[in-house]
């Protein structure tokens, strides 16, 4: 069963929980709220991209303070492109002989008014690049 607040399914959530641990370990960075959990930081986390909904809003609906989530966040968005590295083909991976369909997409964050160093400078303000490649049969590949 698909959670609509995600776009995952409970199983792909899991196997993406197990690859964050696993990337955690190597990478050193902070870990999520023990409070929170490995399994509520990623369902905030990607409620969070997926939906751009508020911090507050994600921690009134999960129980839990908007800095709590705040941390939860910050620390698993980190982890996310280690842990789908193997997923994210690189332009050698790709076929040669097919056609591709390009588009990319800001994914609006925060808007840090006073750092303009983090600004996109067409979009002229704050986000996340993505890329987005699929084929003419609609096989999709994403490139972070």
């Amino acid at each position: 069963m698909t959670c609509h607040t995600t776009g995952f399914e409970h199983e792909e959530i899991i196997d993406l929980c197990i690859r964050i641990n696993f990337a955690e370990r190597g990478t050193g960075a902070s870990k999520w709220p023990p409070c929170f959990g490995l399994f509520k930081s990623v369902m905030a986390t990607l409620t969070y991209m997926r939906h751009n909904r508020t911090e507050a809003e994600i921690g009134e609906s999960l129980g839990v303070s908007q800095p709590t989530i705040s941390r939860a966040i910050s620390s698993i968005i980190l982890l996310i492109p280690e842990a789908v590295r193997e997923f994210v083909p690189a332009a050698d991976d790709l076929d040669p002989y097919a056609q591709y369909i390009l588009d990319g997409t800001l994914l609006p964050c925060w808007s840090w008014a006073g750092h303009k160093e983090l600004y996109l400078g067409r979009h002229k303000t704050t986000g996340m690049n993505v890329q987005v490649a699929c084929t003419t049969y609609g096989q999709a590949r994403l490139d972070l």
